[in-house]
């Protein structure tokens, strides 16, 4: 009996163990057939379409010009009548003011007349100018649109409080204005408009007392301009290629305009013009001297100029910053040469795709995206080129086909699906 119950007991035994063995075996296998359906179970992703983009960095900046320039004096009781247009480059001897003397006015009154003769020569120069141009009917479209633009401009200017862009929207549209009269046949009404402001300047000009005293005849070449700052003798030209950095930090810091009594104008010997901008360390070194950059004036209705950085200056221990100097040969007729001047430059140019953020992923030490080719998850390889917010750029195919590198991953090409988000992606994956 005894024999019998052990030889029971062992059975038993074997049985259990079997049985636990049979059961653990199921239930491995259940827990793997669940995981490979749960990797290939349908999921929602997102994607987006590789394309081409090109990513431009641009540096807000704050400048002052310089000029090679000199004031024009006459007595203080005189005003002139220029006879050449304001910008206009003269040669030697030629004559570019009638002076005329007024009587018994205060200083300021006769800056006042001043203003007001280079007001009128300004408003009659521009209409004459439209009278000269060629158009046709087939120019009223564009003429109309761009005068409505330069209304618009305007309204913006004076809301945004720069006068002095609200003022060139302001001629822009008085001569889109006379253009739409001429192109709509009524060029007798816009000469009229015309001899009734000469008329009003030269009836201005004999108020005020006095005949013409004289002539103002340009003793060598150079640019007349009909209006100063008070700054011409501050900012000096010459000190521009060789002053430090507390010297131009003095010259900002301590500038106060002369009140320019019996200043009627200035002349500009040279075409080139500096334009010098105060900025942080980092700002100086995204800039190398000798390059040229497309500078934008948004105070000019960005106008656009191509300078070159003629030099980077640093301050004497570079924690206050530097100062780089941009200059040009190139004098653009409608340009606003202000003392002080907003520019825009381009500072970094980037062309390539953009991947979000968010898509990007490393496999083993591999950086890179998922695309979905049909129904299945791929790999793809990317070299990172600029980064912006919430965003990389990354090398084209071209760009990356072309440099030696051993591994087999392709990169990633134009028009692929990016995946940009979706759960327990790997290379191979179904998604069904």
């Amino acid at each position: 009996i005894l024999e019998f119950e052990m030889v029971k007991n062992r059975k038993n035994r074997r049985t259990v163990i079997v049985n636990t063995v049979v059961c653990v075996l199921i239930f491995s296998f259940l827990i793997y057939t669940v995981i490979q359906l749960s990797r290939n179970f349908s999921v929602s992703v997102s994607t987006l379409r590789t394309q081409n983009i090109t990513d431009v960095s641009y540096a807000d900046l704050k400048g002052y010009i310089y000029r090679d320039e000199q004031v024009i004096e006459a007595d203080d009781n005189c005003v002139a009548d220029f006879t050449v247009s304001d910008g206009e480059r003269v040669g030697v001897g030629m004559t570019y003011a009638n002076i005329y003397a007024v009587s018994d006015m205060q200083k300021d009154s006769v800056k006042d007349l001043q203003d007001k003769i280079n007001s009128l020569t300004k408003r009659i120069e521009m209409l004459e100018e439209s009278v000269n141009e060629s158009y046709r009917v087939a120019d009223l479209k564009q003429v109309t649109k761009s005068t409505e633009e330069a209304y618009y401009a305007f309204i913006n200017s004076v809301a945004d409080n720069n006068y002095s862009n609200a003022g060139l929207q302001g001629d822009h549209m008085l001569g889109g204005i006379n253009d739409y009269l001429i192109i709509t046949g009524r060029l007798d009404r816009a000469n009229n408009i015309i001899s009734s402001l000469k008329e009003e300047k030269q009836a201005l000009i004999s108020s005020s007392g006095g005949g013409q005293s004289g002539t103002l005849v340009s003793e060598e070449s150079c640019y007349i301009y009909r209006e100063t700052d008070g700054y011409e003798q501050i900012f000096d030209y010459d000190s521009v290629i060789n002053m430090t950095f507390s010297d131009f930090s003095q010259t900002v810091a301590s500038a106060v305009p002369s009140e320019g009594h019996g200043v009627i104008g200035k002349k500009v010997y040279s075409p080139k013009w500096y334009a010098v901008v105060l900025t942080d360390v980092n700002t100086c070194l995204s800039f190398v001297e000798e390059q040229a950059y497309d500078v934008i004036f948004p105070d000019s209705g960005d106008k656009t100029i191509s300078m070159t950085v003629e030099r980077i200056c640093f301050s004497e221990d570079s924690s206050e910053g530097g100062f780089i100097v941009f200059s040009s040969n190139k004098i653009l007729s409608d340009f606003e040469f202000t003392r002080t001047v907003n520019i825009r430059v381009k500072t970094n140019s980037c062309t390539g795709y953009r991947v979000p953020t968010e898509a990007i992923v490393m496999l083993g030490s591999e950086r890179g995206v998922y695309i979905l080719s049909g129904n299945i998850v791929e790999f793809r390889r990317v070299t990172v080129i600029g980064q912006g917010n919430g965003y990389y750029i990354v090398n084209t195919y071209d760009d990356d086909s072309n440099e030696e590198n051993p591994s087999e991953i392709p990169y990633l090409n134009l028009n692929d699906l990016i995946i940009t988000s979706g759960r327990n992606l790997y290379d191979g994956k179904i998604l069904k």
